[in-house]
């Protein structure tokens, strides 16, 4: 179990943490015996909540990937195309140097607790490593909303999926 920390203050901050939730990866990584099924379960205590659907941005980041915007040039610099969005895997468990890395953590398991109602209730979110050496069962976690890959798109599965 990892719980990544850092401290709300005062101070004006940019960016998240998707930092300290790569290190735990790469620490949990270290420690973790080959050949086996391997849970990180993570317990974050970060300046911003990951849990919420429009906040989980750290994680794709640090784990799989994030969107991007590309835009085509020409040779001068000049526009060649119209700009785009992409979403680029370049998070560390899709890493290829130049073999897939990271294969000992066949999931993260991110966990946390809310208030409602005057009642402490748990939540989770869930990875799974697709280049793991000993996969975990994906059915383990049923109902525990979950990044994955859905045709040629990442999306977290208690998304709207938009009719194309």
């Amino acid at each position: 179990m990892k719980a990544p920390y850092r401290a709300i203050t005062e101070k004006f901050f940019w960016g998240d943490d998707s930092d300290l939730l790569e290190g735990a990866l790469i620490e949990a990584n270290r420690q973790f015996a080959k050949g086996r099924r391997n849970l990180l379960v993570v317990h974050p205590r970060l300046r911003l909540s990951i849990f919420a659907q429009f906040r989980r941005t750290p994680i794709e980041r640090a784990f799989i990937g994030e969107d991007v915007i590309r835009i085509p040039l020409t040779a001068t610099g000049d526009p060649a195309g119209q700009a785009y969005s992409e979403f680029t895997q370049k998070g560390r468990l899709l890493k290829l140097w130049p073999k897939p890395r990271y294969t000992r953590i066949s999931a993260a398991l991110f966990i946390d607790e809310y208030e409602e109602s005057g009642e402490v209730r748990p939540r989770a979110l869930v990875i799974y490593n697709p280049n793991a050496e000993m996969p975990l069962p994906r059915q383990m976690w049923q109902g525990i909303p979950e990044f994955f890959l859905d045709g040629n798109r990442w999306r977290w599965s208690d998304e709207e999926c938009a009719e194309v």
